[in-house]
């Protein structure tokens, strides 16, 4: 709070921790102290960060679906003027075997990395939020992170979730190249 006080900052991100299932630590994952300006550089998790309430003044989490925090990278990080970093753990992660995150792979509802992405880049529109390379880089990130999560569907499914992806990149981000996924891209 301090640091969102001192800096009005619209979102401070802290320093968190990973324990298991018991609580015994495991790890502990150190930010920089200092002003984030590059989008790519936030996790995109809602926890271990505070936010000003007028970030979500339009917005809600999408309800009924797997993968909802996707809105923070999506939607919220990009609304947000000022995002500060502070090197201090404030949050600590449980590791749970039986969440979405452990699980979830290979479940029908694991499409749902497909549906949201799609919502959300909709949702981006309407609130006039900027199509830049950044997000174009995202997307392709997602698109594999999409894969990832459905890879051990069946194949038809697999296939299916490929081409509307495809078709959605090559529709709505037509212009767009990049150095960075180009693998990905192809």
């Amino acid at each position: 709070l301090e640091c969102a006080f001192d800096k009005d900052a619209d979102i401070v991100c802290g320093s968190y921790e990973y324990c298991n299932v018991n609580g015994k630590l495991r790890r502990t994952i150190k930010g920089k102290d200092g002003v984030i300006d590059s989008l790519d550089s936030l996790n995109g998790v809602p926890w271990g960060k505070i936010y000003k309430s007028n970030l979500f003044s339009d917005v809600s989490f999408p309800e009924g679906y797997w993968y909802e925090d996707s809105i923070m990278r999506q939607v919220i990080f990009p609304c947000a003027s000022s995002i500060y970093s502070i090197n201090e753990p404030v949050y600590c992660w449980r590791v749970n075997p039986l969440g979405v995150t452990s699980s979830g792979i290979g479940k029908k509802k694991c499409i749902d990395s497909l549906w949201i992405t799609m919502q959300l880049y909709k949702d981006r529109l309407s609130l006039g939020l900027e199509t830049d390379q950044s997000y174009y880089d995202y997307i392709l990130r997602m698109a594999r992170l999409t894969y990832l999560r459905s890879r051990y569907m069946p194949e038809n499914i697999k296939k299916a979730v490929f081409i509307v992806f495809s078709d959605f990149v090559r529709t709505e981000f037509q212009g767009f190249h990049t150095e960075k996924y180009q693998d990905l891209e192809f």
